[in-house]
């Protein structure tokens, strides 16, 4: 994902090995178990379904903490491919940009 100059928004594709679980179910799961809030697409309609909101509003230390959050979500899936490559974790940092860690103030 790169970051969009003309937006505050992001929209996101789901992971392949998390896309059973549907946009709704999917951040929910990150909101509890990974403490980072995005928003689900089908909230936007159906074509939003497979994809999550994210808003590109955050500082650079709490995008790193939330970046760090789902790589530790993803894990515990089988088949999430979790980037260990400079240029790819950096697209992965690129593509969370503004999604927030629950718990903390703005």
């Amino acid at each position: 994902l790169r970051r969009n100059k003309a937006s505050m928004f992001v929209w996101a594709p789901i992971p392949k090995c998390v896309e059973h679980l549907g946009s709704l179910e999917f951040a929910k799961k990150l909101l509890v178990e990974a403490d980072v809030a995005v928003a689900p697409g089908i909230g936007f309609g159906d074509y939003g379904e497979g994809y999550v909101r994210i808003a590109l509003i955050e500082n650079d230390k709490r995008i790193r903490q939330a970046a760090k959050n789902i790589k530790k979500f993803l894990k515990q899936y089988d088949g999430c491919e979790i980037p260990e490559d400079k240029e790819e974790v950096q697209m992965l940092k690129v593509g969370i940009i503004g999604v927030g860690t629950v718990g903390t103030s703005v």
